[in-house]
């Protein structure tokens, strides 16, 4: 749904969002970003650019991801985001954009391994994570982030 003035004007005005969003639902989103930002999560992440976010580390990881372990780190904290948004969104809202966290969801645990806290654990404090894409790494470690696993000990 398009609604003038609103902040997300552009984002709801994709053809799949029209009509199918009330008011109520776009203030659930704002309400869920506003609540994110209020726990110190950084303004510029907001549910279209989470989701985009994770779809793209998704595809990285899946082509192989080349950045190093605390770059990794910084890009699954999207995941914790959505993670912490989703209970907020109201059921329109998570129904609309459901299918594709599930699909990108599914292509990163596709494309990794699991991890005991071999890799990750050594970038982030796993005792504070809950989710389970704090406990996955890339299938295949390259460029700066297999340096790191090399280094590490840990391949």
């Amino acid at each position: 749904m398009c609604v003038p003035g609103h902040p997300r004007t552009a984002w709801h005005s994709d053809p799949v969002d029209a009509g199918a969003l009330s008011a109520e639902d776009l203030a659930s989103v704002t309400r869920a970003e506003q609540a994110l930002r209020g726990l110190g999560w950084p303004a510029a992440l907001t549910l279209p650019v989470a989701l985009e976010a994770w779809g793209r580390l998704a595809r990285q990881v899946s082509d192989g991801y080349e950045p190093d372990g605390a770059q990794y780190v910084r890009d699954l904290a999207v995941r914790e985001w959505l993670h912490l948004a989703w209970p907020l969104l109201t059921d329109p809202v998570a129904d609309l954009h459901g299918r594709r966290l599930a699909q990108a969801d599914a292509l990163f645990m596709t494309a990794t391994d699991a991890d005991r806290g071999d890799l990750v654990g050594r970038f982030v404090p796993l005792a504070e994570r809950q989710g389970w894409w704090w406990r996955r790494r890339p299938s295949a470690l390259v460029g700066d982030l297999v340096k790191d696993a090399h280094r590490l000990g840990v391949v």
